[in-house]
């Protein structure tokens, strides 16, 4: 399973790993005297235009006036277009055109456009990975249906930019759980590991309806899933969210439930835990997810659609059921999750890292055979789930004067 491309940039992993160590304590900013000459970048596009065309979407840091536009390239609602044949000549033609030269130290974001995740990753990021001035702690995400330079030009109605919006975003990811943050330092290691494939956090472009009004926002949708370098499918928010539940990367969530005889419920999930073992069955590794979930109850609509204003009593029958509910649900989903990347050849859940780190002899025994036997593994999946609380959920509306 080796690949040409994740070779290519994995074997530059190590030297930013060092040159990040020997950089000690000293900051990527300019020197004071040096910033009025430098226009600082906080988010880059990158683009795909033809087969030997790519444009870099550079959105600086600070407002700054209007620059001379020159060739392919152009200043529009502060962000700077460049084109060129690779993306150090897109960055050099830039600097051409613009009074300041572009510094990409303080980089925090990389927007890689659909098309370009689709021919390939590695051709897009490969600049990014070997420059000194690059942070390998930064987020990069792709554009789901959309160009990076669409998605860079995208302010809120509140005036925020679109990268204070993806930041923000990418903080908050945790409430619902269906997306996570993702670093450059953990693509890379996916592009250099054999057993590993990158996945991003994908962003989209909500388009108010015609008639409504209102600019168009910008939204998470899940992940972008990679197979090797080049961008496969999008798992979308239930899947994503029972994506983060096996991988670990759960935070928090909520699911309605729908009880007999109660209605319908809402619950916060949290709490989340995550095993996986391997096992030989019949000759090949089978794989078991245990996973464990908390929930607390934390409203109810009665069945008529109202709030019930009586006292509800919550039986041993009720938690079974709702927790039974709830386990149901969630494993429904997960397993859908796990056909979904055995039916692509991709192993996007690390079964084949768990087992070269669990047992490294028996991944060499089956490593050359892995993508014909991967999609014809046992794949179990366990869910105990426990109800924790039900806050008040269990009394009545009253109003006390």
């Amino acid at each position: 399973m080796k690949r040409n491309t994740k070779a290519l940039i994995g074997s530059l992993f190590l030297f930013a790993l060092v040159f990040s160590v020997n950089a000690g304590s000293k900051t990527n900013l300019p020197q004071r005297e040096e910033l009025t000459r430098k226009t600082l970048v906080q988010a880059i596009g990158v683009d795909k235009l033809s087969d030997d065309a790519m444009r870099v979407t550079f959105a600086p840091a600070m407002s700054r006036d209007q620059e001379s536009l020159q060739g392919s390239t152009e200043e529009i609602n502060n962000v700077v277009i460049s084109d060129g044949k690779t993306f150090f000549e897109a960055l050099k033609k830039a600097q051409t055109f613009m009074s300041n030269t572009v510094y990409l130290g303080q980089v925090d974001l990389i927007v890689v456009g659909e098309e370009a995740a689709r021919e390939d990753l590695g051709k897009y990021i490969d600049f990014v990975t070997r420059d000194q001035d690059m942070r390998m702690s930064l987020h990069i995400v792709v554009a789901k249906g959309a160009t990076a330079e669409e998605v860079l030009r995208c302010n809120s109605d509140d005036g925020a930019t679109s990268f204070e919006t993806i930041q923000s975003l990418l903080l908050d990811a945790g409430e619902m759980s269906y997306s996570s943050e993702i670093q450059l330092r953990q693509v890379v290691q996916a592009t250099e590991e054999e057993t590993l494939d990158p996945i991003l956090p994908a962003v989209t472009i909500a388009k108010k309806e015609d008639g409504t009004g209102g600019a168009a926002t910008i939204s998470i949708e899940g992940y972008g899933v990679f197979q090797d370098t080049k961008l496969l499918r999008y798992l979308e928010k239930d899947a994503a969210k029972a994506y983060n539940l096996l991988t670990g990367r759960f935070d928090n969530s909520v699911a309605v439930l729908s009880v007999e005889g109660i209605g319908t419920l809402s619950a916060q999930l949290l709490n989340a835990s995550v095993d996986l073992s391997v096992q030989e069955k019949d000759g090949k590794p089978a794989f078991t997810f245990r996973v464990g979930l908390a929930a607390n109850i934390t409203e109810r609509v009665g069945m008529d659609g109202s709030a019930k204003a009586q006292e509800l009593r919550f039986t041993e029958d009720t938690m079974q059921q709702l927790e039974e509910n709830l386990s149901g649900q969630l494993k429904e989903e997960m397993e859908w999750v796990v056909a979904q990347a055995q039916a692509d050849g991709v192993d996007y859940l690390g079964l084949s890292d768990h087992l070269y780190r669990s047992d490294p002899d028996w991944w060499d025994r089956v490593k050359d055979e892995w993508e014909t036997l991967y999609p014809t593994l046992t794949v179990n999946v366990e869910l105990e789930s426990q109800i924790l609380s039900f806050y008040t959920v269990n009394q009545g509306l009253s109003m006390e004067e």
